[in-house]
């Protein structure tokens, strides 16, 4: 997962360690969320597969706004030496 990465590089703090595990956690359930909201097959007239992508781009926003709205907050890199790391 490309937040390994992230870990890696920064070297977070305790506090930087748990949000990053907070934002795995809600990004594996968001992912979960949109897989079980949008269909696998696709059929059917022009009205049926545009209800679908309406559909299946509302449960995108509502993901997305459920992330933005829960992780926002909670990973900020405090340390100097963190921020230097991060450049």
């Amino acid at each position: 997962m490309p937040l390994d990465g992230v870990a890696e590089m920064v070297k977070p703090t305790e506090q930087q360690r748990d949000a990053l595990e907070q934002i795995r956690s809600a990004a594996l359930n968001e992912s979960e969320s949109l897989a079980a909201a949008c269909p696998k097959n696709v059929s059917g007239s022009v009205h049926e597969r545009l209800d679908t992508l309406s559909h299946t781009l509302g449960a995108l926003a509502a993901s997305l706004a459920a992330l933005y709205t829960r992780l926002s907050p909670r990973f900020t890199i405090s340390s100097t030496t963190s921020k230097r790391r991060a450049l």
